[in-house]
């Protein structure tokens, strides 16, 4: 009896410390989908502020918490002419409208790239952050350069340091041309037998214009 007695004691405790954890884990999961709901809004109204500046035909929409696996996730839709088009698709025959098959690479990109900006508004130490764009115009059309163009000269502006990576020459030489002269530095990465190597780059001269080019080198001539 008294074995018993012990048994039903112990299991008394244990459902007592079950219940207090489940407690426990359901005021931590309602603060953590406050907090969640709260900054979902922040940066779904941000990403869609530069959609639209970028002139895009979509918006995010749905955006909502996950927990799947006990992991905490973000799920959201496109929402292109009203209608909402999800992320993925089945493996249907005939597959249906998703995020892989409705956006151009262009739009992806300019997805991205809002993504990108909208975690810089949010942040609130980016003054002594060093940020880096990697090709932010690949793919884009004229408007949405000029667009990321205004976009990347404001975060210059909150920035402790921004570098900028990019294959296009004249993208680059609009970025310098727009950029205050002093701390302004203009490199190149060189590839070298060994790898790679970074030297000065003389942007001026070589995203020179052919006509402005061929004026120079009248002008020394005479």
């Amino acid at each position: 009896a008294e074995a018993i007695s012990s048994l039903c004691a112990k299991h008394s405790d244990l459902e007592d410390q079950k219940r207090r954890a489940n407690e426990q884990k359901d005021e931590a999961r309602s603060g953590l989908t406050e907090y969640t709901e709260t900054v979902i809004d922040q940066y779904e109204e941000r990403i869609n502020h530069y959609l639209a500046r970028f002139g895009a035909d979509f918006r995010i929409a749905d955006t909502c918490e996950r927990f799947y696996g006990g992991n905490p996730s973000v799920g959201y839709q496109l929402q292109i002419m009203d209608e909402n088009v999800p992320l993925s698709s089945s493996d249907d025959e005939v597959p249906c409208a998703c995020f892989r098959n409705t956006l151009s690479s262009g739009d992806k990109a300019t997805l991205a790239l809002s993504f990108f900006l909208a975690r810089l508004d949010v942040a609130s130490d980016v003054d002594s952050k060093v940020v880096v764009f990697d090709d932010p115009v690949s793919s884009l059309d004229l408007f949405r350069r000029t667009a990321t163009r205004q976009a990347i000269r404001r975060v210059c502006e909150r920035a402790d340091q921004v570098i900028m990576l990019s294959h296009d020459a004249a993208f680059l030489r609009e970025m310098w041309e727009g950029s205050p002269a002093e701390g302004r530095h203009a490199l190149s990465l060189i590839r070298t037998e060994d790898g790679s190597s970074i030297t000065e780059w003389n942007i001026e001269t070589a995203t020179c214009p052919p006509y402005e080019e061929q004026y120079l080198t009248l002008a020394r001539y005479i």
